[in-house]
């Protein structure tokens, strides 16, 4: 029973580290064999400081929060896009209340946005 335990033990000990495949461009190849010929570091080396050195990516928002943004969106989308219907056939009057409701909607989005993930950064 011993032994068995140590053959596995063995076996999990030999795996190779997880390890993933990247494809690059041509141009993005190019550049990263003449920085890591410059700096002596191998690819993997410097893909992996790059990623390792900056911030975590995490999600400013969450998935039921990005669903009730963009069904918003697509609510106000749709009334963007009756008006433009109109004009587009022809009628001049009539859509300017319309497309004033429109554009509070979606200032009203941008300040909900602003509100909850805080301020505007171009």
């Amino acid at each position: 029973m011993n032994e068995a335990n140590q053959t596995t033990e063995t076996k999990s000990e030999t795996k190779a580290p997880p390890a993933s495949c990247v494809k690059f461009s041509a141009d993005e190849f190019s550049k990263i064999k003449a920085d890591s010929q410059l700096t002596g570091k191998s690819i993997p080396s410097l893909l992996k400081a790059a990623y390792f050195s900056g911030r975590r990516a995490t999600l400013l928002m969450s998935k039921s929060d990005q669903e009730q943004w963009f069904k918003e969106l697509r609510h106000w989308g749709n009334n963007l896009n009756q008006i433009a219907k109109r004009v587009n056939s022809g009628l001049m009057d009539g859509w300017y209340e319309d497309f004033e409701l429109v554009r509070k909607g979606l200032k009203a989005i941008e300040n909900m946005v602003l509100g909850v993930y805080g301020s505007r950064h171009i």
